[in-house]
């Protein structure tokens, strides 16, 4: 991947300071854009903003996510002329936090309630790809897990990759700090992709 483009609003300055030095950081001949939501517009709104710079096909990733899985294993199910989508799902212990993905096989057939406190479940682990058609299905504000997800599941166009690897979830400050021993000690061990 040589091309990424960052969805911003909240302090969306320090993402363009960012863009600037990631070649270098990276060690290598990158692009680095930064599309500016006119307001803070949700998920699904950050993406229709910048739909006019999105190529027909794409990753997406949750900022506040790291999940380590292949990105081959989902552009091969985009591949299947009938996935709009292809999540990777990642199987927790305690899903209380996260809404239920029910999958039957390698499809998603519905996007359901959050569990009970210490309930098990696959979720959304917040690594994706798309066809560029998915944003025709967005709106200028909101959320794509509830504007457009949902449909995908029931049309059967959303596949699913089952990964088995490294994933943290750093959108509460408890596990922000432990985010920041766990992803330093997990860059220094060997991936594990499936179960």
């Amino acid at each position: 991947i040589d091309r990424f483009l960052l969805l911003a609003a909240y302090k969306s300055e320090r993402f363009q300071d960012f863009a600037g030095q990631a070649a270098q950081a990276l060690g290598r001949s990158v692009t680095v854009e930064v599309s500016i939501e006119p307001s803070q517009a949700g998920t699904g709104g950050a993406l229709f903003h910048a739909r006019e710079r999105l190529d027909d096909a794409f990753y997406l990733f949750n900022g506040d996510t790291l999940l380590d899985v292949p990105l081959d294993a989902l552009a091969r199910k985009l591949a299947d002329s009938r996935n709009i989508g292809c999540l990777a799902l990642r199987h927790v212990q305690d899903a209380s936090r996260y809404g239920v993905v029910d999958v039957d096989a390698d499809r998603i057939v519905r996007f359901g309630r959050a569990p009970l406190p210490g309930e098990s479940a696959w979720i959304n682990g917040g690594v994706a790809a798309f066809r560029r058609s998915f944003v025709d299905r967005l709106q200028t504000r909101g959320a794509f897990e509830v504007q457009a997800l949902p449909d995908l599941a029931s049309e059967g166009a959303l596949a699913a990759v089952k990964a088995q690897g490294f994933f943290i979830d750093i959108g509460v400050p408890a596990d922000f700090e432990r985010g920041q021993i766990e992803i330093p000690n997990y860059r220094r061990r060997p991936a594990i992709f499936f179960d």
